[in-house]
């Protein structure tokens, strides 16, 4: 053979074992995060296994479920001219602050103006026709005492008398009426916070209930987090919720659910909880937030996630007994934040178990402890 034809038979070599690898790696699964899937190994006389050992303790358990949600305004009002007219000013911005009771637009005043003094001349009217009646009335009962004149002649003096009290007060809500209106060409905040959107400009003729500004107010906010709707049943107001804003991600703020979204996000197929807040500072309506809801806490038996394999029939661990190991079935609950799992069946507290190597043991080897975890790490 020679020089080129084994060239040729060393690339189709390497070619062909690149095919196998690409196969073998399209075959592979990824294993769970918790748990090992290994075969067991072949019996061999004499085997023995190095593995380290942890006690399964008890401790108190929090099962916390995450979410990103929104913040929002927990109020966020249009505020809408009152009355109609042109605009006259507008004293307010986009991003501008706005306080309680702060003037935002003025509509033009000079019919308003008109109809104040109108209402005031028809007051002074009435007042002026109550006390002619009120002096005819007087000389008429003076008259009928004597029996200078009829008793009908004081009726109707009476009659006309209470007419004019009546149009007194009738003028009297007029002018009240005119005072308003002229009050409300003057557009005011409801709230403290700050003008998100200005829907006007000086000039324009606006008409009563037309909105002029909406306002957003970020003292206090509320977080909507959307959670799996196979928790609904879970969920409840008072259940402590601990928040994070990228806007200041070194806050925590905790909060408890408020109260829960009446209906189901169709789209999400998510229940959404909402938690009332006081803005720690920096927080914005619209923002992201990640929120966390404790569900349950209560107290179980937990395992280093290393001791638990998962083998053909399910979740096991393998407990030392001697210098075996035995396999015990269990129910793997919530993976903690520290490396460890809960194990709501299946296992006492005080029991040993193989931590590093138990992949690689099965049930009945001989094993050699060469660590052995402190009892309450």
């Amino acid at each position: 053979m020679n020089g080129l034809q084994r060239a040729r038979l060393a690339i189709s070599s390497c070619l062909a074992l690149a095919g196998l690898l690409a196969v073998a790696l399209s075959l592979a699964t990824p294993r769970p995060a918790l748990a090992r899937e290994t075969k067991q190994p072949k019996a061999e006389a004499g085997r023995v296994v190095v593995v380290t050992v942890a006690t399964a303790r008890r401790q108190v358990v929090e099962d916390w479920r995450r979410a990103t949600g929104t913040l929002e305004a927990l109020a966020a009002p249009r505020v809408a001219a009152e009355v109609s007219g042109k605009l006259a000013r507008v004293l307010v911005e986009e991003g501008d602050a706005a306080h309680a009771g702060q003037t935002l637009a003025v509509i033009e005043q000079d019919d308003y103006r008109l109809a104040v003094e109108q209402a005031k001349a028809a007051v002074a009217q009435a007042e002026a026709s109550l006390r002619g009646a009120r002096l005819r009335l007087q000389r008429l009962r003076r008259l009928v005492a004597k029996g200078s004149a009829p008793r009908s002649a004081l009726d109707d003096a009476q009659a006309s008398h209470d007419a004019m009290a009546a149009a007194l007060a009738a003028a009297k809500a007029r002018l009240r009426q005119a005072e308003r209106a002229l009050e409300k060409t003057v557009i005011r905040s409801p709230v403290d916070g700050h003008v998100d959107k200005r829907l006007v400009s000086a000039g324009d003729f606006i008409g009563a209930g037309h909105p002029a500004f909406m306002l957003t107010t970020a003292g206090r906010l509320r977080a909507r987090l959307p959670l799996a709707e196979a928790l609904a049943a879970r969920l409840k107001p008072g259940l402590p919720v601990r928040l994070k804003s990228p806007l200041s991600p070194e806050k925590v703020v905790r909060a408890r659910i408020s109260a829960l979204a009446p209906a189901v996000d169709p789209a999400a197929r998510a229940v959404h909880v909402l938690a009332e807040l006081r803005n720690p500072g920096g927080w914005k309506p619209g923002a992201s937030v990640r929120g966390e809801i404790l569900l349950a806490r209560r107290e179980s038996v937990v395992v280093p996630a290393v001791s638990v394999v998962l083998r053909p029939r399910g979740y096991v661990v393998l407990v030392l007994r001697g210098n075996k190991a035995r396999e015990v079935p269990v129910t793997p609950g919530l993976a903690l934040a520290d490396g460890l799992v809960e194990i709501r069946d299946g296992l006492k507290a005080g029991e040993k178990v193989i931590a590093e190597g138990a992949g690689f043991v099965r049930d009945g080897d001989v094993v050699k402890v060469v660590a052995r975890e402190a009892e309450d790490s």
